[in-house]
């Protein structure tokens, strides 16, 4: 009798553990409501060099992902990354800047990658041109030799209007990205971007433009700094010159 009382208890207590696991798997995939813009504020002001005066926008990439581009007391413009993690929303790094970066949701997964910026208005821009970029090479042995042509794809964002967002890559760009992985798929120290291995030859750059079209430097947008709260994987996206393009 006490054998099966001891494996009643011992039942119990794994349907009681099924439950609450079963509990929290579910909660955790599905997120309670952002904070209020005075919430998010609020959290984001504690790390922020300056006071924070104004959310944009509340930017959701997906169910546990957002993007919040802000602007502070010092008319800064900056983001902050947020996920939904551990049954709350957590604030994963802070961007004292507006300048485009790379927000990788999955290290290894160009799919995932984010295209995110949040201009000064002060800079003036209108038009933000952004390329995925590759230049041409020429490489072989004594049997074989091969040529890469050069990779110049351009995808433009409208800033006149609203000068932050968050994009996705393009299908086009994801394309040439997973040939060049497969390309490269047995090398062990390939990487998808210049940024992260000198080996890779692919690489995204942006170029700011004014309603008229030309370059425009954006000294009020590149300044500042950043401040990582947990881990998070982002990558910067270099700024190009006009004389850079064919």
């Amino acid at each position: 009798m006490l054998q099966k009382n001891k494996i009643a208890l011992l039942l119990s207590a794994v349907i009681i553990l099924v439950i609450i696991g079963a509990g929290y798997m579910y909660l955790d995939h599905h997120p309670k409501p952002f904070p209020s813009h005075e919430a998010a504020v609020g959290e984001m002001g504690r790390y922020n060099k300056t006071a924070i005066q104004e959310v944009l926008e509340v930017i959701p990439i997906d169910d546990v992902h957002v993007v919040v581009p802000f602007v502070s007391e010092n008319n800064e413009y900056g983001i902050g990354l947020w996920k939904w993690e551990a049954l709350s929303w957590k604030l994963k790094k802070i961007e004292q800047r507006g300048e485009p970066f790379l927000w990788k949701l999955k290290e290894k997964d160009p799919s995932s990658h984010v295209l995110i910026w949040n201009m000064n208005p002060s800079d003036q821009i209108s038009a933000i041109d952004y390329y995925l970029m590759r230049e041409r090479s020429y490489y072989g042995t004594d049997e074989h030799n091969t040529y890469q042509p050069r990779i110049q794809l351009k995808h433009r964002v409208d800033a006149s209007t609203r000068s932050y967002g968050a994009i996705q890559l393009p299908e086009v760009w994801l394309q040439l990205l997973e040939d060049e992985r497969a390309a490269n798929r047995s090398s062990e120290s390939f990487s998808l971007f210049s940024s992260f291995s000198p080996r890779s030859s692919i690489a995204i750059n942006w170029l700011p433009r004014s309603a008229a079209g030309e370059f425009v430097f954006p000294k009020h947008t590149v300044n500042g700094g950043s401040y990582v709260l947990s881990d998070v994987s982002t990558s910067p996206v270099y700024i190009i010159d006009p004389h850079d393009l064919e």
